[in-house]
């Protein structure tokens, strides 16, 4: 399954990317912001795909002109609440100072409030990474949760704050795809590993008011 727009797309993980996946994510620059700082083995990858390969939890690949970028997630998905925690990491440093980590969040984001019309979106942040807790300000989110005994914030993004702020961020990164559809691409494999099933249902399922004029669907 690949969702596309703004230029970018996120293609769900698969087996044959967690090597990708594995390498940079025991880079040392990637790996000491991250909440789990441990070597992650080959097994264990594996074990935590396995884990992860659900209905509520949606991990992606980020490719941009060709080249696979990072990983974004929605996980932990409560679909009677319509809560999910979000998740993103960059590997190639090109890109991390560009516009691309904001179109990512805000493809993203887009189609959990508009089409899954999400009531919110938790992250977490460690508090020795100031520039990922002034990144997700930027977006709307805000600290809910602060621990003292904790390593990390924990902040929230609610649908309302989310459309205030939309508009706004989307005519400064994106001026040229402000009615651009998300197009969303199902391949063979995705009708044989379930995913079309499950995001069909997703869709099926989404509430009356979500405005599904904004996805284009698209079979290979």
């Amino acid at each position: 399954m690949r969702i596309s727009k703004y230029g970018i797309s996120l293609i769900r993980l698969v087996e044959a990317d967690l090597e990708l996946v594995r390498k940079w994510r025991n880079d040392d620059e990637i790996r000491k912001f991250m909440n789990f700082r441990d070597y992650i083995t080959k097994e264990m990858q594996l074990k935590w795909f396995e884990s992860i390969n659900t209905s509520d939890n949606f991990y992606y690949v980020i490719q941009y002109e060709g080249e696979k970028i990072g990983l974004v997630n929605d996980k932990n998905i409560d679909w009677n609440e319509k809560i999910a925690e979000g998740g993103l990491f960059i590997w190639n440093k090109r890109y991390i100072n560009s516009t691309i980590p904001m179109k990512i969040s805000l493809l993203m984001l887009e189609l959990a409030y508009t089409l899954l019309g999400w009531n919110k979106t938790i992250v977490k942040v460690r508090k020795d990474n100031p520039r990922a807790l002034k990144y997700n300000e930027s977006l709307g989110y805000i600290v809910v949760e602060h621990n003292e005994n904790s390593d990390y914030y924990t902040m929230e993004l609610e649908k309302t704050r989310f459309f205030e702020n939309f508009q706004k961020i989307n005519r400064l990164v994106n001026p040229d795809s402000l009615n651009e559809p998300i197009i969303l691409t199902f391949e063979s494999i995705d009708k044989t590993n379930g995913t079309m099933d499950i995001v069909q249902k997703i869709i099926d399922d989404a509430p009356k008011d979500s405005d599904r004029s904004k996805i284009e669907i698209r079979y290979l």
